[in-house]
């Protein structure tokens, strides 16, 4: 388990990485399709020392991650209805 300089907890285990916003209350699951090498993870992370890189151990191999590139903040996009269907009807919504 390590923390890095935003304060997001950065956890490993079998499954992957996951990474814990506490602010945001958001936890985030980084796997093999996500491009980590192997997803055991666990017991093998560690933060450089400004808190800014993440380094994941795996037998064999290991993962830099640059942390501020693969946590940016993202503003929520707007999401709107247009249209919507109950029991086989259509309704249109006109917001």
């Amino acid at each position: 388990m390590a923390e890095d300089a935003r304060g997001n907890i950065w956890i490993g285990n079998w499954e992957g990485l996951y990474c814990y916003n506490i602010a945001r209350k958001r936890l985030l699951r980084f796997t093999t399709k996500d491009g980590l090498v192997n997803n055991n993870t666990a017991n093998h992370i560690f933060m450089s020392d400004k808190g800014n890189e993440l380094f994941v151990g795996q037998t064999n191999s290991f993962n830099v991650i640059l942390i501020d590139r693969l946590v940016e903040q993202v503003e929520n996009p707007v999401i709107a209805i247009s249209s919507f269907k109950v029991q086989d009807k259509d309704y249109v919504s006109d917001f």
